[in-house]
C-alpha cells in the first residue's frame, strides 16, 4: 500500500535526468511548485531550451554525472536508456534520495499522481503505476464534475476558518465541530450561482451562531 501525502516543493532542488517530451511533462507540473529544476541531459527539446534560456530552470547540458544529485531533495529520471536511468536510481540510493524512473513502476520509489486542481483544492488521482492513462482519464472525469468555483469557495472557507480560530483559540474540537457545520450551510451553492458576499455573510451566521454565549 501507497502512503499519499503533499510535498512542499518551493524552494527545494529536483533533479530531471532526460530532457525530451516525457521530461518537459515532469518539468510543467514541477515549475507551479515552485521546485529549483536542475535539467541534466545532453540535448533538449525546444520548449526546455527555452525555459533555460528564460531562466525558469538550470540546464546542464551532458550526460548524468552523480555530482547532479548533489543538495536535491527528489530526483526524476527520464530518459530512455535503461543504464542511465539504472545508474541516476544507484546515486540516489546512495545519498538517500526518492526516485521515480518514468514508466518503470519497479524502479519506483515514488509515483507522481494525475493531479486536478482547483485553486488550492488538489485531487490526486494515482493507479499505484499500474496504468497512468486511466488515471489521466479519470481525472478528466472528474475535472466535468467539479464546479470551477470551487476555488473561490475554499478561499472563503480559509477566511472563515481562521476567523473561528481567532474566536475559539483554546478547544479543537469545538473549532473542529464549527468548521465542519461551515460545510452544511448554503455557501456553496451561492459560490457556484457567483454571489460570493451572500456565501460569505452565510458562513459568518454560522461562525457567529456556533461562538455565541
Amino acid at each position: 500500500m501507497l502512503y499519499p501525502l503533499s510535498l512542499k516543493l518551493s524552494g527545494r532542488t529536483v533533479a530531471v535526468v532526460g530532457a525530451g517530451v516525457v521530461a518537459l511533462r515532469k518539468v510543467e507540473t514541477l515549475l507551479p511548485c515552485e521546485a529549483r529544476v536542475r535539467l541534466v541531459a545532453p540535448e533538449a527539446v525546444p520548449e526546455l531550451r527555452a525555459l533555460a534560456e528564460q531562466g525558469a530552470l538550470t540546464w546542464r547540458a551532458r550526460r548524468f554525472d552523480p555530482a547532479d544529485l548533489e543538495g536535491c531533495t527528489l530526483v526524476i529520471a527520464a530518459t530512455e536508456d535503461e543504464e542511465v536511468n539504472r545508474r541516476v536510481v544507484d546515486e540516489a540510493h546512495r545519498r538517500g534520495l526518492l526516485v521515480n524512473v518514468v514508466d518503470v513502476p519497479e524502479l519506483c520509489d515514488f509515483y507522481v499522481p494525475s493531479v486536478l486542481r482547483r485553486g488550492p483544492l488538489a485531487v490526486a488521482v494515482s493507479s499505484g503505476g499500474g496504468s497512468p492513462a486511466f488515471s489521466a482519464r479519470l481525472r478528466r472525469e472528474l475535472d466535468q464534475q467539479l464546479h470551477p468555483s470551487l476555488a473561490a469557495y475554499l478561499e472563503l472557507l480559509a477566511e472563515a476558518r481562521a476567523e473561528i480560530r481567532r474566536r475559539i483559540p483554546d478547544d479543537s474540537r469545538r473549532r473542529m465541530v464549527l468548521s465542519a457545520a461551515l460545510l452544511d450551510c448554503e455557501a456553496r451553492e451561492l459560490v457556484e450561482a457567483g454571489d460570493l458576499a451572500s456565501a460569505r455573510v452565510a458562513l459568518w451566521r454560522v461562525i457567529d451562531a456556533g461562538t455565541s454565549g
